[in-house]
């Protein structure tokens, strides 16, 4: 049996992710087989990204030259995991193939039946081992039932002091329950059961191996992490207090309206980046969110998230879905523009994806849901939305996330708010702009990006380009240390050489900043913890 290889391969989306379902199948793995005293080769990790090399990767996967191959497939990787597999079929056809994940989960997977050989459907630790045994021959252990859902004790600790070496400069995710008590119908987490939680005395064991090894983000991947508020205040808690004076960064998926006293004042005495918040408003138009089976208090979301940014101490990221049964291109512009005034860090305006498995399938005739047969399955049209509001919306989603989301270009899309109907209104305009310039889609600089909304700023409000001026140029102050910067802000910028001859008792490590008649001083060494940028101190008049 030693003999014998056993390469399980992710494909992330990018370098910075990880995925913790290979590890998990690996670590649980071992777990069973030193319980019930059962040998099993060493399994082997392979994590890759979608941009990499294809080359690359196959000729990395089959130089291991596996007996035992597992894929774990996903909406973003499903076609590069078929045509990987298309190849090392030719080359290893004795391989064992194994795909798992929630595109082979639900139904017929899209890979073709030739490519693989065993299909994990669901939760896959106990099954996998199950299917590792058979392979090898062994007789499964008395009463192991590879099909009973973990508890949550039983939830694999994924990381290890060798291990954790493998995710550095990576994002950590960690898992302290599983399912989700919500059946929302866009959603898989909602098709489970039950929410599975571990222990809290486990889990303030593996947070401390997280500040222990200095883990700069841990991201808990719990689908909705507040669903036992009591649970969560308690980890919260534990977190600010064993936590609280490193510069760790724990990030969680929580509904809006469960905040409660509690939880919102430990959260106040955090100091500022330790709690990142991602909160899923999906829509402010109640007919939607019952249509979607989505239960929830938007005025009490409103109101707790207006709480936290004002407490400034918390990134919080809220979430729109376009798409939604029933709400129409008006009335989602109307759930946008309240969402927004909100001012989160950011705004992520997301598209309805049909999901195999989502409950959403069942309704998708009475909608006249049209949708892409290709992943990420995202809407095309219902009978709500046409085809061109949904490309209009893509459009605004575009330059919402160049402008809004990158946290560069605060002041300048204040001032310009200012001089609009509604947020809406300018995102759209802006996106017309991007559009008939061929912009759309394209990656750009951070500089060329500032001359493009200047160019646009202009064109709709020339009278003001010299305070457009000064907005871009405080905005690139904050976000940017070096002296290069954009072109048509050339002639408002001092060097930073310059300022410090202008104003010689600038204190050491800041750089001197000018903003019309106003001298700043800039700490270039030193970012906000919340937003990423650098802080800008008024000193005097010029």
């Amino acid at each position: 049996m030693q003999s014998k290889k056993i390469l399980l391969c992710a494909l992330n989306s990018q370098y910075i992710h990880s995925n913790p379902a290979v590890w998990s199948l690996k670590v649980a793995a071992a777990q069973y087989a030193g319980e019930y005293q059962i040998e099993l080769p060493e399994i082997e990790i392979g994590e890759y990204t979608i941009n990499d090399s294809y080359d690359q990767v196959l000729g990395s996967i089959v130089r291991k030259k596996p007996d035992i191959l597992g894929f774990s497939v996903y909406i973003w990787n499903v076609r590069r995991v078929q045509t990987l597999l298309e190849d090392i079929r030719a080359v290893l056809p004795k391989c064992q193939i194994i795909l798992g994940g929630p595109e082979v989960s639900f139904g017929t997977p899209q890979i073709p039946a030739h490519l693989y050989d065993h299909v994990l459907a669901g939760e896959g630790e106990r099954a996998f081992f199950t299917l590792l045994l058979r392979l090898f021959g062994v007789k499964s252990p008395k009463g192991f039932d590879a099909h009973r859902p973990l508890a949550g004790e039983e939830i694999p600790f994924i990381y290890n002091d060798e291990n954790i070496r493998c995710f550095e400069n990576r994002i950590v995710y960690y898992e302290s329950s599983r399912g989700c008590p919500f059946s929302c119908a866009y959603c898989l987490s909602g098709a489970e059961d039950r929410v599975r939680f571990k222990p809290l005395e486990q889990v303030y064991q593996e947070i401390d191996f997280f500040i222990r090894h200095k883990v700069p983000q841990v991201k808990f991947v719990d689908r909705t992490f507040n669903c036992n508020p009591v649970r969560s205040q308690k980890i919260l808690a534990y977190i600010l207090e064993h936590a609280g004076d490193t510069s760790m960064n724990f990030h969680f998926e929580c509904a809006g309206d469960l905040f409660d006293e509690e939880q919102l004042a430990t959260i106040r005495q955090a100091p500022k980046g330790l709690f990142q918040f991602e909160i899923g408003i999906q829509s402010t138009y109640e007919p939607a969110l019952h249509a979607a089976c989505r239960k929830t208090d938007t005025r009490k979301v409103f109101t707790n998230v207006a709480r936290l940014m004002e407490e400034g101490n918390a990134n919080v990221h809220v979430d729109l879905i376009a798409g939604l049964p029933d709400e129409d291109y008006t009335r989602f512009t109307q759930s946008f523009n309240e969402v927004y005034a909100l001012k989160a860090h950011q705004l992520q305006l997301g598209f309805l994806k049909i999901l195999k498995g989502a409950t959403l399938n069942q309704v998708v005739d009475r909608y006249g849901y049209v949708f892409s047969k290709n992943p990420p399955y995202e809407i095309l049209q219902n009978h709500s939305l046409s085809n061109e509001e949904i490309l209009r919306m893509k459009a605004v989603e575009d330059v919402l996330n160049r402008y809004y989301n990158s946290g560069r270009y605060g002041r300048t899309l204040s001032f310009l708010m200012e001089k609009s109907s509604t947020p809406w209104a300018l995102y759209e305009d802006l996106s017309r702009w991007f559009l008939e310039k061929g912009l759309l889609g394209r990656g750009i600089s951070a500089r060329n990006a500032s001359e493009e909304l200047l160019a646009y700023a202009v064109s709709r409000y020339p009278e003001e380009r010299e305070t457009l001026c000064w907005c871009l140029l405080e905005d690139f102050y904050r976000a940017d240390p070096s002296d290069v910067v954009p072109i048509s802000l050339k002639p408002y910028h001092k060097p930073a050489a310059i300022g410090r001859k202008m104003v010689p008792d600038c204190p050491s490590g800041k750089t001197v900043r000018f903003i019309r008649e106003q001298i700043y001083f800039v700490d270039y060494g030193k970012k906000d913890p919340v937003t990423g940028l650098f802080s800008m101190d008024l000193f005097c008049p010029v």
